[in-house]
């Protein structure tokens, strides 16, 4: 019995951790560039995914780690998770390109991925799209989403920074 509850234990732990992790990823208390270069190496087993951030983003970054509060980088990397993962299991992409540029006081995150697209208006009501839709309204962020059937999908999610840098 001892052995077993040992097990128990044991097992128990390691999910605890992992369901932790999940919930909230410790990588994005590093800042935003490696949460995204995190996402990138985690999906990346599966697909070719190229990242490019501007350098002025990862020297604001550097220079200021707290530049976003811990909940909005949590909402930020769930709507990138969101992307990617989308990507990944429903368009059959052959590569995503992330970008994320610093342009007037805003950041811009696109994901495009070459895949099959889709109609967003019929999947309008899907729950990875309603979760990127509702992490970009609790971030007071604007996002786009282009897809066309046959044409891939780019996903545009744009936020102020203006009362960060102050």
């Amino acid at each position: 019995l001892e052995e077993i509850e040992s097990s128990v234990l044991e097992v128990m732990e390691n999910n605890l951790r992992n369901i932790c992790h999940q919930l909230y990823p410790s990588i994005i208390s590093l800042g935003l560039s490696a949460g995204l270069r995190y996402l990138k190496n985690h999906y990346e087993k599966d697909i070719p995914i190229s990242v490019h951030i501007d350098d002025r983003f990862i020297h604001l970054e550097q220079e200021k780690l707290g530049l976003l509060p811990q909940e909005d980088r949590l909402f930020i990397y769930r709507i990138a998770e969101e992307a990617l993962s989308n990507s990944v299991m429903h368009s059959g992409a052959k590569s995503i390109n992330i970008e994320l540029l610093l342009k007037i006081r805003k950041i811009h995150l696109y994901f495009k991925d070459d895949g099959c697209g889709f109609n967003p208006v019929e999947k309008k009501d899907c729950p990875g799209l309603l979760s990127i839709r509702n992490y970009a309204r609790a971030l007071g962020a604007a996002i786009d989403m282009q897809s066309y059937p046959g044409n891939g999908t780019t996903t545009h999610l744009s936020f102020s920074l203006s009362e960060y840098l102050r």
